[in-house]
């Protein structure tokens, strides 16, 4: 018999397959293949410096709560567990890498299973207030710009709104997060997802409360977090800029001045040229917003990776410069592409290196597996 969590495992790669298939009908496959290969290797290697970067600060990050939490492990094997949780978050839903980061660091690392679940649970924290809080700033500082249009600067201010209001929910989540979740009666819906979130809640609550006794930590662990997104969102820009979209929109508005498209484009496509230009402030700004809310998507991905979201959410959002929907979603599918092949890269011989096996991971069978390596070591 075939069980539900099977179901729900084909249903989501189905999803996933689909979204593909529509962001590629959307794009036109031709055009695609074309940024693809025109693609300029010294961007391409801005973008693995700039994620090898990210990782290295997330590892460093990490190193700092779980030595808060109390537990002593190498910057080396915190990096392998990264990777493995990683390339998992890339490959299926629901953000089963970081189980298997938590699973990993108990096993591995001697820390306990609850105050592994703890540092995974402070590092959302940090992770939801650094994207809330920079996404802030950049909608802020964008809504100044005479060339956004005024029902765009209205919906700012509605995200604005949203923003703020999530980050007062997470630091309400930090600090009384069990009591939240039992006024919310999670367990008549579902008593394994109330298990889940009230664990994930008990964490954080914790695991704030010991960074707390700590200055220093907390202090560390905060100003690390805001780099780590800054220079993770710069990775939209750099493939604007390495597909050459900046020079193909100056390339539209020289044919429209020559007569070969109407000259009712013009406006739009000399709008496109000012936003897109590879020097522009404007242009970097709106590239880093698209990707934080790209992110931001992915926190409860239905889809594995959230492929097909993620790309719809970065081409909507680079759409207030006028970047037609078919050019946002090649950016942000590149994007996507580029992150996944670095994870498989760096992924796949971490898991094989900590003793987790591909099919493990597909099936689920994460605490079992780690369990089994842990014992053989």
């Amino acid at each position: 018999m075939v069980s539900r969590g099977s179901v729900l495992k084909a249903v989501a790669f189905s999803l996933s397959i689909a979204l593909i298939l529509v962001v590629l009908w959307l794009i036109k496959v031709d055009l695609f293949l074309s940024l693809a290969s025109r693609l300029r290797p010294a961007w391409v290697a801005l973008f693995v410096a700039a994620y090898t970067l990210s990782f290295a600060l997330r590892a460093v990050r990490w190193k700092v709560i779980v030595d808060a939490a109390g537990g002593k492990v190498g910057i080396v094997r915190l990096v392998s567990i990264n990777f493995s949780g990683w390339f998992m978050n890339e490959v299926t839903p629901a953000k089963l890498g970081d189980l298997l980061r938590i699973s990993l660091l108990a096993s591995q690392g001697g820390v306990p299973l609850g105050e592994s679940t703890s540092t995974i649970a402070i590092e959302r924290a940090f992770d939801i207030l650094s994207i809330a809080l920079v996404s802030s700033i950049l909608i802020f500082t964008a809504s100044f710009s005479s060339l956004i249009p005024f029902h765009i600067k209205l919906i700012t201010v509605i995200v604005f709104a949203i923003l703020a209001v999530i980050l007062i929910l997470t630091l309400a989540f930090c600090v009384a997060g069990p009591r939240i979740i039992n006024v919310l009666r999670l367990h008549k819906v579902s008593k394994r997802m109330h298990e889940v979130v009230y664990s994930l809640a008990l964490g954080m609550k914790d695991g704030v409360q010991k960074l707390s006794r700590k200055p220093r930590s907390l202090a560390a662990a905060t100003l690390l977090s805001f780099p780590i997104w800054v220079t993770d969102a710069f990775s939209i820009y750099i493939f604007i800029n390495a597909a050459g979209i900046p020079e193909l929109t100056q390339m539209l508005a020289l044919v429209i001045l020559a007569g070969v498209y109407p000259s009712v484009w013009l406006a739009d496509a000399v709008m496109l040229a000012i936003f897109m230009s590879p020097f522009s402030s404007v242009s970097a700004e709106v590239c880093m917003l698209s990707a934080l809310l790209g992110f931001a998507s992915k926190f409860f991905p239905l889809v594995p990776g959230g492929f097909g979201v993620y790309e719809f959410v970065v081409a909507v959002v680079l759409g207030i410069t006028g970047l037609p929907l078919n050019l946002g979603l090649a950016v942000a599918l590149l994007d996507h592409m580029a992150r996944l092949a670095y994870c498989s890269a760096a992924g796949l011989p971490s898991l094989i290196h900590n003793g987790i096996g591909v099919g493990s991971i597909l099936s689920g069978h994460l605490h079992k597996a780690s369990e089994i390596h842990s014992g053989g070591t």
